[in-house]
């Protein structure tokens, strides 16, 4: 079995359920805690929201200019949300 071998960085995983009125407070405490020339990515895991999480999330992202993955998924709650996220990490540190 090959080790897969990641960059060094910080891949951050936020899992989303109907959170629109939190989920920008949580996208920039988590991304003011990098400078612009640190390593890192955000992973969003929209876990079948029925508000506007994903749209809000999705656009702060791509206003930040960061590197992102966000993606949504039927609602399997929060742990299978997380695996799933895990598919798209680069960095050694999770």
């Amino acid at each position: 079995m090959q080790r897969v071998k990641y960059k060094d960085g910080i891949s951050i995983i936020v899992t989303l359920y109907n959170k629109e009125e939190y989920i920008l407070q949580t996208l920039n405490s988590a991304t003011n805690q990098f400078e612009e020339s640190e390593k890192y990515q955000v992973i969003v895991v929209d876990d079948g929201s029925k508000d506007r999480s994903y749209k809000i999330a999705k656009d702060f992202l791509r206003k930040k200019k960061i590197d992102y993955k966000i993606f949504t998924q039927r609602n399997t709650g929060p742990s299978i949300a997380t695996n799933n996220a895990l598919k798209f990490v680069k960095y050694s540190y999770i």
